[in-house]
């Protein structure tokens, strides 16, 4: 948040704390919110007061009735940025996103230029799924800065937009610039698992495994199934029971787990995690066939045969 920005929200902060009597004051300090609004009841309606109710009520998860406050700030000073954005916050954490991207949209009006209100604006085009107003505003941003945030997003913004090599230089800027970004690293590992790029997506998983978390159970999950399709069994065996050591019992590494031990022809180890899988999701005709063909390769043929 720029300096202006904070530096305005502590202002009004310690007006607010200068203008209460001893006993609000108090109470604001002991974090007691509902007896902050009560003795709020008795005291003049000020624009301070009211930004200090609208305070209240979110600290108390209210947002609802902190919105109801901040429309009327807002109608009253049309002017005022800070307003704007307080609104926009509180918009979407009442769960109502077009209005926090009207918000966003007013302040950037207010207070052009500002970098804090360019890229919010950009997330909420993103949240609103407009995503060539989210790809346009994140690059008005970038002429300032690469928010690694908003490259991922504008990568998702690229993929949904079915403009696949888009979506891959901007996921592959996200992690450069943030090689911590598990997200962007599963997002671009999938485009290149879908593409058959599978040396592609085992390097990239890798890469992040030796030297970022280990222990990402979805990055985890992603090495494993790369390394199934491009025909490594033995390592895709070893990541995926890795992950289940971690606590991943996902239908999708049950799964991939089954399934690269029925390709190294271990059909007694295989059996137990397609019928695993079985038990999450009966549907998938592939599990259903080599569920079925493991079942009868050991000791139950009858039930290999009844599987649908």
């Amino acid at each position: 948040m720029p300096r202006s920005i904070l530096f305005s929200l502590l202002f009004l902060h310690s007006v607010w704390l200068l203008s209460q009597s001893n006993e609000l004051q108090d109470a604001l300090r002991n974090y007691q919110y509902n007896e902050v609004l009560i003795l709020l009841e008795s005291e003049p309606f000020t624009r301070e007061n009211l930004q200090l109710k609208a305070h209240c009520y979110e600290k108390l998860y209210s947002y609802t009735s902190a919105l109801n406050i901040y429309k009327q700030l807002v109608d009253e000073y049309p002017d005022d940025a800070n307003l704007a954005i307080s609104m926009a916050e509180c918009a979407l954490q009442a769960g109502n996103s077009p209005l926090s991207l009207q918000c966003w949209i007013v302040a950037d009006s207010l207070s052009p230029e500002n970098q804090f209100i360019q890229t919010q604006k950009a997330m909420a085009f993103y949240r609103n799924n407009n995503w060539k107003q989210a790809i346009e505003q994140a690059k008005v941003v970038f002429e300032a800065d690469s928010v690694p945030l908003l490259l991922r997003m504008v990568g998702d913004a690229y993929l949904y937009s079915s403009e696949g090599d888009s979506a891959i230089w901007y996921y592959s800027q996200a992690i450069a610039k943030n090689p911590a970004d598990y997200l962007a690293v599963n997002k671009l590992g999938n485009i290149y698992l879908g593409a058959k790029f599978y040396d592609a997506a085992i390097n990239l998983t890798q890469t992040y495994l030796e030297n970022i978390n280990p222990g990402q159970q979805l990055i985890g999950q992603l090495n494993g199934m790369a390394h199934y399709s491009a025909g490594n069994y033995m390592e895709a065996t070893q990541r995926l029971k890795e992950n289940i050591i971690l606590g991943d019992s996902s239908y999708t590494t049950c799964y991939y787990l089954g399934m690269s031990l029925y390709a190294s022809k271990l059909y007694y180890e295989s059996v137990s995690w397609l019928e695993k899988a079985y038990n999450q999701n009966n549907t998938d005709i592939n599990l259903l066939y080599y569920y079925g063909t493991t079942l009868s390769r050991t000791y139950n043929r009858k039930r290999g045969i009844e599987v649908p």
